[in-house]
């Protein structure tokens, strides 16, 4: 049964995922990451999530907070915090896995042309809450990575804590 989860996990990962799971093991070297293990609980249930922290310092900093590529998942320290590591596996569980070798320019462009960028260069003066609606809650791409890692809730509520008490947003507030 081990040579047949072997042989599932090599055609997985190397064959229907290979340009992701080819340039995370790049990236792994180029940014000398280092392995982090987290655990966290809901209820009854503990899982367990490895991600790749990298320097903040860097220059990837400047333009990416978290990636994932294939099993690989890049956070910086300040960006390591329940949620978006969850985020951050949902690309993977949710959308390499079902695009394979379609994921970097379908689901990996789009995120980071259309949701990273766009988001540096024109919405540095919105609202901390605007900014977050955006891009978590219109944006198909972070939609999906949520609801593939089941936080679709935990998000809003993370969202609603930037909720002004005067209003004046550009969306609408978060029914809970």
């Amino acid at each position: 049964m081990k040579i047949i989860n072997a042989i599932w996990w090599f055609i997985l990962h190397w064959i229907w995922q290979f340009p992701q799971m080819l340039a995370g093991t790049i990236m792994l070297g180029v940014l000398k990451a280092e392995k982090r293990v987290v655990s966290y609980s809901d209820g009854d249930t503990l899982e367990t999530f490895t991600y790749y922290h990298f320097n903040r310092d860097t220059a990837f900093r400047k333009y990416i907070s978290g990636v994932s590529l294939c099993c690989y998942t890049f956070l910086s320290d300040n960006n390591a915090d329940e949620i978006t590591v969850r985020h951050e596996y949902g690309h993977y569980i949710g959308q390499s896995i079902y695009w394979g070798w379609l994921y970097l320019p379908v689901v990996g462009v789009y995120s980071a042309v259309f949701c990273n960028l766009k988001q540096r260069r024109e919405q540095s003066d919105w609202l901390v809450y605007d900014r977050l609606y955006w891009y978590y809650l219109t944006r198909w791409t972070e939609i999906g990575a949520d609801k593939a890692a089941g936080i679709t809730e935990k998000r809003k509520k993370q969202i609603m804590r930037y909720y002004p008490r005067n209003g004046g947003t550009r969306f609408p507030k978060i029914e809970l």
